[in-house]
This record gives C-alpha cells, structure tokens and sequence, in this order.
C-alpha cells in the first residue's frame, strides 16, 4: 500500500509526500513493489523524469552505497531507465525535436555521472546496455 503511494507520488512529482515516507521508512526506498510496481523507487523515479526526487533519493542512496546497482524484474539498471523514452507527460513541456533530445541526453549524463563506469555496458535480462536502448529510441 505505501509503496503504491509512493510510485503515485513519484509519477505525480510530489516531493514532500516522498519525502517524509523515506525519512519516516527509509527501508522502502529499495523495496521492489509487485507487479507493475516490480522496481525500486529510484528507478521509478529515473524513468519519470522527477528530478527534485532524483535529488533526494540519490542522496541517501549515495550516502548508504546501495541502490544504483540494483536492477529491476528486467535485469535493467537506472542506466536502463534513463535511456528509455521519458513519459510523454515530461516531454510536453519542452518544445522542440532539438531541446527535447537535448533535454533526454542531459538526464542520462546526469544520471550516468552517480553510477560506477561498469554500469554502462551492464546487459539486461534480453542483452541490451543502455546504450542500445537509447540510441534505438531516438
């Protein structure tokens, strides 16, 4: 139940909610939901785009040496996730083929520059690197 609230929260950007659950139950940052929720908040939050959350979550994954190498029921790492498409929610407020890619490469470097250079050419469960995933959906 919290978790679903969590990912609701995250989808909708709502900082303070996400906040104050990964202060009060820091534990859940790295819990796997189920189902479709099968990922662990920071690649939620990667994949949507959420950046204010980004910011909190990688702090206290950075400051506990845990998380970035987690994958998902994919075998996909943040990595992963930063290469795919950004929801077209995110997108919609960038005008522009040109600023929107731009915009997608710097969340990828952003996220790139937090993890060990080994993630980068880390394969999921059908053999893609981000890389791959990336450059086929541009």
């Amino acid at each position: 139940m919290v978790l679903d609230s969590l990912h609701i929260a995250i989808k909708m950007g709502i900082v303070e909610f996400v906040r104050e659950i990964s202060t009060l139950y820091p534990h859940v940052i790295l819990k796997k939901g189920k189902g479709k929720h099968e990922q662990i908040l920071l690649h939620v939050t990667i994949s949507q785009r959420q950046e204010k959350i980004y910011s909190l979550l990688s702090t206290w994954v950075a400051e506990k040496n845990v998380g970035i190498q987690c994958g998902d029921a994919y075998g996909n790492s943040v990595l992963h996730h930063a290469a795919a498409r950004a929801p077209s929610s995110r997108l919609e407020r960038v005008s522009g083929a040109a600023l929107k890619m731009q915009r997608e490469l710097q969340w990828f470097k952003e996220v790139q520059d937090v993890v060990p250079p080994w993630v980068v050419n880390f394969k999921n469960n059908k053999k893609k690197n981000c890389s791959t995933g990336f450059h086929r959906q541009a």
